[in-house]
């Protein structure tokens, strides 16, 4: 936590350059970080049920993809979740997407770096952000206002009260 502030501001100057950039793909990309953050809470929520894991372990993991501050207080909306074990998850999720995002996102010929910025981000938070902004950065600024948008996105529909409800429905 001591760094996130010069990490904050490091995000800042890349966004800067890039500023014209991004205001000209705002669409796109704050539209693609809504589809992404709906589709990793509810898309968590069935693949729990299918497996059938207990509701209130699914619960606990359903913001697996936003970082760790912003999903502890995602899962404080919900009864009986485990916060252990939601940071645990969140931590295992941006270990996996750092590893192996790159060489997904290759495989599926995703060379733009807005594309790959935002889909790092929106699916591994800042390990995502961290791994692929080393070897990419251009991607940086797309990164970081993925990185910021998916956490703000995820925690203010999951305060919507249908969505919590649907959720839970859908998780059992």
């Amino acid at each position: 936590m001591g760094f996130l502030g010069s990490v904050i501001l490091s995000f800042a100057f890349s966004m800067f350059k890039q500023r014209k950039l991004v205001k000209r793909h705002a669409a796109e990309i704050f539209t693609s970080i809504a589809i992404a953050s709906t589709f990793s809470l509810y898309s968590t929520a069935i693949l729990g049920r299918l497996i059938g894991l207990e509701p209130t372990l699914t619960i606990s993991i359903l913001p697996r993809c936003i970082t760790v501050a912003l999903a502890l207080s995602i899962v404080s909306f919900f009864e009986g979740a485990n916060t252990s074990l939601t940071a645990a998850v969140v931590v295992l999720t941006g270990l996996i997407g750092a590893n192996f995002v790159q060489a997904a996102m290759d495989k599926l010929g995703l060379n733009d770096p807005i594309a790959r910025g935002i889909g790092t981000a929106s699916s591994a938070h800042g390990l995502g952000t961290a791994a692929l902004s080393a070897k990419e950065p251009e991607a940086l600024p797309f990164c970081a206002i993925a990185y910021a948008l998916t956490g703000i996105f995820g925690s203010l529909i999951c305060s919507s009260p249908a969505v919590r409800q649907s959720l839970v429905f859908i998780a059992g």
